[in-house]
């Protein structure tokens, strides 16, 4: 609340100024020239418009919280407050553009996840160890949401943008898990063995390099700058998710997929030796 003891007699804005105070949140009177200062300066009057109505900008920057939580918060209380006939309301500003960010950035996952389907599939000769090796992408995804609930942080911009780092990070580790389980399986170990000892000789790499990763990014989001917090929280929370239940689920879809194609094989070639048998 704002009271203003004028003297119709002296319009002097310095005056003026000095007899303006303001309630604290004690409802206290405290002189506004305490908490501000007036500078005259030159501007050209306008009236500003926006698609052709009368405007009045207000903005602010926030300092230790994101601009999801201030829209929000600013949103509850515009939308409890009564306005006079005429008189709208429309928030702007970093939150105004999200839904066109995410749309850019939406495009750009399905761009990173289809440049990395094509460089493992020319890597390994193969269309089902890419689908495989990009279960990581979505425990790694899976675990960055879980971990902004967790962690009381909102979904925005950064924490998609974590959400898309993760996928160039965790399928490294399904990459030289794959590799190494047939590289086993070229020297001619059984499929079972050649799984348990690539989960047995990789556990200590896979993990090593994702703790590596993880403590590089506890700084940023404990005392990091506020808006690198989602992002650092995402991936924290993806890389310890992906890097426990790529160990688990990996092995297995590759298990499944490869006793699929053992089967197959096997019916081509009883239909090979069958055909074979009635032609003699």
């Amino acid at each position: 609340d704002i009271n203003v003891y004028m003297n119709k007699s002296n319009h002097d804005p310095e005056v003026l100024f000095q007899q303006l105070s303001v309630n604290n949140a004690a409802r206290e009177q405290i002189p506004l020239s305490q908490l501000a200062t007036m500078k005259p300066d030159f501007s050209i009057q306008q009236i500003h418009r926006y698609d052709l109505e009368r405007t009045v900008t207000i903005s602010a920057n926030g300092n230790g919280r994101t601009a999801t939580e201030l829209t929000n918060d600013i949103r509850s209380k515009l939308t409890n407050t009564q306005f006079e006939p005429g008189y709208t309301w429309e928030m702007g500003g970093e939150t105004s553009a999200q839904s066109d960010m995410f749309k850019d950035l939406g495009k750009l996952a399905v761009i990173v996840i289809f440049l990395i389907l094509l460089l493992i599939t020319m890597q390994f000769y193969s269309v089902s160890t890419p689908l495989i090796i990009m279960t990581t992408v979505y425990l790694a995804a899976a675990g960055g949401i879980l971990g902004s609930f967790i962690s009381g942080m909102p979904i925005g911009f950064m924490s998609i943008m974590g959400i898309i780092s993760l996928a160039g990070i965790v399928v490294r580790n399904g990459i030289v898990l794959i590799e190494f389980i047939e590289d086993a399986r070229r020297e001619g170990a059984d499929l079972t063995d050649a799984i348990l000892m690539a989960c047995s000789a990789r556990f200590r790499p896979i993990l090593l390099t994702s703790l590596t990763a993880i403590v590089g990014m506890i700084p940023i989001a404990t005392i990091g700058e506020i808006l690198f917090k989602p992002l650092a929280t995402t991936i924290i929370f993806g890389l310890i998710f992906s890097t426990i239940l790529t160990l688990f689920v990996v092995p297995t879809l590759y298990m499944v997929v490869a006793h699929l194609k053992l089967k197959r094989k096997h019916k081509k070639e009883k239909a090979i030796n069958s055909d074979s048998s009635v032609t003699l």
